[in-house]
């Protein structure tokens, strides 16, 4: 009665890549490598976010203080996303390398955030809570750090994915409160 993370191929077929000791777990993404990322149950019942590699098989990536974490996308170079709970009870996006581990994402101001995906240029996308409590997309990059991405004139957005070139997607709330896909893209420069 338990569900676990599988990889599967032509040549090997499905391969059951276990659990962090508790009774369950998920994959979420692969990347070209083979690095399957998800979230897999503890002995104690709590989420930690995964990295799974032929290699390594396994590997808790913990969590920001609190009690669980769970991993949405993984880019080209083993970078991963997703979220983790906060010693405060919060759960914030974050970024892990194998060189810098885990790392808070923060918010827009408000009290949780999570990211969805990651390019390989390391830009990620997700939402966040605004300090008026409403949802907002967002991108993230190491020079820029967290970037509102507003919304169509209503209370929402999300981004849900972004490509090599930058271009989010995602969805918003308008004016009339009626959702509507969206795209986001840098300005182009006029010479």
């Amino acid at each position: 009665g338990t569900t676990h993370a599988f990889s599967w191929t032509q040549a090997g077929g499905m391969v059951n890549l276990g659990t962090l000791g508790g009774t369950g777990s998920q994959a979420n993404a692969v990347n070209a490598s083979g690095q399957i990322i998800g979230y897999s149950f503890l002995a104690d019942g709590t989420t930690h976010a995964f990295s799974w590699t032929q290699a390594r098989g396994m590997v808790n990536l913990g969590t920001l203080g609190g009690i669980g974490s769970q991993a949405n996308a993984v880019n080209a170079s083993g970078q991963i996303v997703g979220y983790s709970y906060t010693t405060d009870g919060a759960y914030h996006a974050f970024s892990w390398t194998q060189a810098g581990g885990m790392v808070d994402l923060g918010t827009l101001g408000g009290y949780s955030s999570q990211a969805i995906a990651v390019n390989d240029s390391g830009q990620i996308v997700g939402w966040a809570f605004t300090a008026d409590g409403t949802t907002h997309a967002f991108s993230w990059t190491q020079a820029g750090g967290m970037v509102n991405l507003g919304s169509l004139g209503g209370t929402y957005s999300g981004a849900n994915a972004v490509n090599a070139s930058g271009q989010i997607v995602g969805g918003a709330s308008a004016a009339d409160g009626a959702s509507r896909a969206v795209l986001w893209q840098a300005p182009q420069s006029t010479n």
